[in-house]
């Protein structure tokens, strides 16, 4: 993974579980994304760091904790400290969900990852596209690090599935990798345009 993670502070809690529902809109720009976390306290906390890799965005909490003010805690890595509801002592877990809204000017690069560290991590994806607007491709990948522009390390084409349940929307992809270490792994898509 990128030295620039080891150039952050290290994190006082261990992600037990992670799952992401990214959802784009009709003209492909992300609209929302909903988080929900399953955390243990590695040190007595208060808070914890939310990181992803752009500026355009505002946080909020939804279950277990607020969200703070975005800030630059690295070259090209953004982070929100959300703030527990209830502070945790060593040992002790929590569940948290937060919400991400995006306030793009124009349409970012076709890309949705998350980037995993030592420790093991039951994570899953889920990315949602507007059935007006699919995409003609999309790539499951593993990227060599989290900044944009990081190399795709290996990738396989898949077929979105339809969610029939899900009327706003219609399209998605999937991933589920229990146990993942030292990863960026996601999706990356191809508009029609």
């Amino acid at each position: 993974m990128s030295n620039i993670v080891s150039e952050l502070p290290p994190q006082q809690h261990h992600t037990l579980a992670l799952t992401d529902h990214h959802y784009l809109d009709a003209r492909g720009m992300p609209k929302r994304h909903q988080t929900h976390r399953h955390i243990r306290a590695l040190a007595p906390i208060v808070s914890i760091p939310y990181r992803f890799n752009t500026p355009e965005l505002s946080v909020e909490g939804l279950e277990g904790c607020r969200a703070g003010k975005v800030y630059e805690a690295a070259p090209g890595i953004y982070t929100v400290d959300l703030e527990l509801d209830e502070p945790l002592d060593t040992g002790e877990e929590a569940t948290l969900e937060h919400l991400t809204l995006f306030h793009y000017q124009k349409r970012p690069e076709p890309v949705f990852n998350r980037a995993v560290g030592a420790r093991a991590v039951d994570l899953d994806i889920h990315v949602v596209f507007d059935g007006s607007y699919p995409p003609i491709n999309v790539w499951q990948s593993n990227w060599s690090g989290y900044q944009p522009g990081s190399a795709i390390i290996a990738e396989q084409l898949i077929i979105p599935k339809s969610l029939p349940a899900d009327l706003e929307n219609g399209l998605g992809v999937h991933l589920s990798r229990p146990g993942l270490q030292d990863a960026v792994i996601g999706f990356r898509w191809e508009w029609p345009d």
